[in-house]
This record gives C-alpha cells, structure tokens and sequence, in this order.
C-alpha cells in the first residue's frame, strides 16, 4: 500500500520503525511484522495570507475601518494543496507569527487578554484566524506578513506579503432637543448621536453645535462606544444653552449699531436747534432748520430702536439647530440635518 500520513522524522533525518500489526481472529493469534526503518525529511510549506471579506482574497483590499473582515494564515503543502476536513496527507502544525509593516501585529488573544500577542497555533486543519482584525485607518497601505515555524514534517516559510489599505469608517450625525418651544430665557439641551456601522472602537473628536451658520459655544466632546457583538459603534455629545443664546431668524443677528453714532447725531440736532433760534432771522431758513432737526430725530429713533431689538426685541421665531461632527484618525466627519426649537 501507498500511504501519505507518515510524519516527519523526530529528530530530523533519523529513522523510525514502520511495524504491520496483525489483531488475529478466531483461528490465528496477532502477530507483529519485523520493523521497517524509515526516514521522512521534511516537505516544504508553502504560507498565505488572506483577506476575508465574502470571499478569500490574497491580493491588495481596501476596506473601512471596523468593517466586517477577518484575516486568516493558511499553511499548504510543498505542491500547493490546503487541509481539508478529510485530509488527504499530514496537515501542518505548529505556530506563525504575524507582522504588519515589519512590526509585531499584536491582533491574537494570550488566554483572556485580547490584542496581546502576534502569535496563532494553526488549527487541525493547518490554518488560523484573526478575526476580527482591527488595523487603524491610514493613507497608506499595510504590509501584511505571516511567518510559519514549521514542524516535525513541514519546513518554515514565509508568506507574500498582503497589501491592506484601511479607509476611515463612514459616520451619520443626528441632533435632538429635549424640548421643542422655549420661552426667553429658558434653557434647552441639545444631544448628538453619531451612529457608525464599524465594529471596532468608538469614535472620538468633537461636535460643534450651530444655530444656521452661528457657534452655539464651544465644541462639545464626543464620548465614543466601543462596538459589541449586538451594536455598533458610537458617540454622543451634549449642550445646555438658554434662549438668549440662540439668535432669532431676524434682528438678532445684525450688528449693534454703535451708541456714539447716536450721541453724535443727537448733538447736531441740538446745535441746529439753537442756531435756528437764536441766530436765523428767516422763517424760510427756520423752516429749514426745523425740517432738518425733524429728519436727524427721526435717524437716531430708528437707529437706537434697532438697537434696543438686539437686545431682544425679535426673540420669538424658530431656529435651525444642527451639529457637526469634527471626526478622528478612523472616522469620517459628518453634519445632522437640522432639529428646530421655536423660541417664544
């Protein structure tokens, strides 16, 4: 018979007996064959890398971060062949190493520490699994090596290297209010959620709230979520404002005119009010005098009532609120559609 199970020589290039042992049966007793000995050297492995995302892929990927991948070794034999579940020869054993641009890709457990070490042990079926792999975004590529240690019948190699590049993971941003009228001077508290579809960590960064184009104050951490194996990742941030905080859709925003201008204009009138009378003979040019004095109180009337509006007199009216999400080194920014709170 032909057979391709023998294991590989312990110590190497050392022979070990082959003994044919007969059970015996009802007529014949067992019996065991002379010894055979034999010397298997080793084969040559053959290590792959391969992205798995719907199928096995050993050339370059490219995919987000925190998408659903994983990474697995594979270790054939010297013509090419991979373990199957019936395996037609002696599958590989033993341990590789994994390195992402010649560092140590501490992407593997070491008992119940995750991320601890960059070494696997193949299975019964000469492959391992990282899985998932969480390698962070960047502008460039990965490098992707696995390293195999060999064992008593297959000789180390080393793997191609993988090219990996991993894009920031995409983010949608929404606002709520906890209120959606407020009377002047009340306050109202803004909550944002931004929402991934990435397994890895939480998003980290800022959220800028805004009425339109207007900062409502200072950029407001985002507290991130790590993903679990029910939810995705996420963060949120919160701000509480008052009304008198968030300018109406009209007067509120326009600039303040200055008081001097209004001294000012106030101070002519009064100049031409005492020329016209104690210095102007003629009722035409009173006239005039009196005409004018008339336009220059009605210019600083209407500048000083819109200025006492910016102090407000045009408070009631909705405002557009939105928030925006600065992103970070894995994650996308992103802008909320707007949530309106009506002042009153």
């Amino acid at each position: 018979m032909s057979t391709t199970f023998l294991p590989g020589s312990v110590p190497p290039n050392t022979p070990y007996n082959v003994i044919a042992h007969y059970g015996g049966d009802g007529t014949f007793a067992p019996s065991d064959s002379a010894p055979i000995p034999v010397n298997i050297t080793k084969q040559g492995s053959n290590t792959r890398v391969f992205f798995v995302t719907t199928t096995l892929s050993s050339g370059p990927v490219s995919v987000p971060y925190g998408s659903s991948y994983i990474l697995r070794i594979d270790v054939f034999n010297a013509v090419g062949q991979r373990c199957t579940s019936s395996p037609q020869f002696i599958c590989p054993t033993g341990a590789i190493r994994l390195t992402s641009n010649g560092s140590p890709l501490n992407d593997f457990p070491n008992a119940q520490t995750p991320n601890a070490t960059n070494v696997a042990t193949l299975n019964d079926r000469g492959f391992a699994e990282d899985q998932p792999i969480q390698l962070s975004a960047s502008t460039m590529p990965y490098s992707i090596v696995a390293a195999y240690d060999g064992d008593n019948s297959y000789n180390a190699s080393t793997s191609p290297a993988l090219s990996a590049t991993i894009t920031k993971a995409m983010t949608s941003t929404a606002v709520t209010s906890n209120v959606t009228t407020v009377v002047r001077g009340g306050s109202v508290t803004l909550t944002a959620k931004v929402a991934t579809n990435s397994n890895g960590a939480g998003p980290t960064g800022t959220v800028q709230f805004k009425n339109g184009s207007a900062n409502l104050g200072a950029a407001a951490t985002c507290m991130p979520t790590a993903a679990t194996q029910t939810t995705a990742a996420s963060c949120s941030a919160t701000l509480t404002t008052t009304l008198s905080a968030l300018p109406g859709p009209f007067g509120d925003s326009r600039p303040k005119p200055p008081l001097p201008l209004i001294l000012l204009l106030s101070a002519c009138a009064s100049v031409l009010l005492v020329y016209a009378f104690f210095f102007v003979h003629s009722a035409t040019w009173r006239r005039y005098g009196y005409a004018g004095l008339l336009l220059v109180v009605l210019a600083a009337a209407g500048i000083a009532g819109c200025s006492g509006a910016q102090n407000g007199g045009s408070w009631p009216g909705p405002r557009s609120l939105t928030g925006v999400y600065s992103g970070d080194g894995n994650y996308a920014s992103s802008t909320s559609l707007p949530t309106v709170v009506t002042g009153q």
